[in-house]
C-alpha cells in the first residue's frame, strides 16, 4: 500500500518550506552572479583585455574613460603588475570559480559552501577594485589643480553622456 502525500501529516512541514525557499534563493544569486561575472568577462575581452589588446575603451565607468588614454594605459599596466606580484594567480581565480562550480553541482546542495566560495571569488575583485582606486588616487594626486578640474569636467562630462545613453562626448567636450 503506498502512501499518500495529500494527507494531513505527510506534506512538507512549513519549516522544511521555508528552508527549500531560502537554498533556492542562494542558488538563484549565485546563478546571477556567475551571469554577471560572465558578462563583466565578456565586455572586458571585447575590450581587448587578456588577449594581448591594448584597447582600454569604456571598463570602469566615468572616472577610468575620462582619463587621456596614455593614462589608462599607465594605469592599467600598474594594476596588471599589482596583480601580478600580490594578487591571485591566474589559475587560482580559476579555482575560484571551479569551487563556486563544484557548489553549485553539490548533492545535497550545500548553501554555506557556496556562499563560502563566492565570497572568497569576491574578495578578489575587491582587492583589485581597490587597488585600481589607490593607483588612481595616486595619479590624480599628481596632478596640477587645473589638470585636475579638467578631469573633474570629463568625468562630469561622460557622466551626463551615458545619461543621454550616447557613446561620445557633446561638441567641445574631450
Amino acid at each position: 500500500m503506498s502512501e499518500r502525500n495529500d494527507m494531513p501529516g505527510n506534506g512538507p512541514t512549513a519549516a522544511r518550506k521555508r528552508r527549500g525557499l531560502g537554498l533556492l534563493l542562494t542558488l538563484s544569486l549565485g546563478v546571477n552572479l556567475l551571469v554577471a561575472g560572465a558578462i563583466g568577462t565578456m565586455v572586458w575581452m571585447h575590450d581587448g583585455h587578456g588577449r594581448g589588446g591594448k584597447s582600454h575603451g569604456s571598463f570602469g565607468g566615468p572616472l577610468t574613460r575620462a582619463l587621456a588614454p596614455e593614462d589608462k594605459r599607465a594605469l592599467g599596466d600598474a594594476l596588471r603588475a599589482a596583480r601580478q606580484a600580490n594578487g591571485p594567480s591566474r589559475e587560482e581565480r580559476g579555482a575560484s570559480y571551479d569551487a563556486i562550480l563544484a557548489a553549485l553541482r553539490a548533492q545535497p546542495f550545500d548553501a554555506e559552501a557556496l556562499s563560502a566560495a563566492m565570497s572568497q571569488h569576491r574578495q578578489m575583485f575587491e582587492t583589485d577594485i581597490a587597488t585600481g582606486q589607490a593607483l588612481l588616487v595616486g595619479h590624480l594626486a599628481k596632478m596640477s589643480d587645473a589638470e585636475r578640474a579638467a578631469f573633474a569636467d570629463r568625468v562630469e562630462e561622460h557622466r551626463k553622456m551615458r545619461k543621454r545613453g550616447k557613446d561620445k562626448p557633446a561638441e567641445g567636450a574631450q
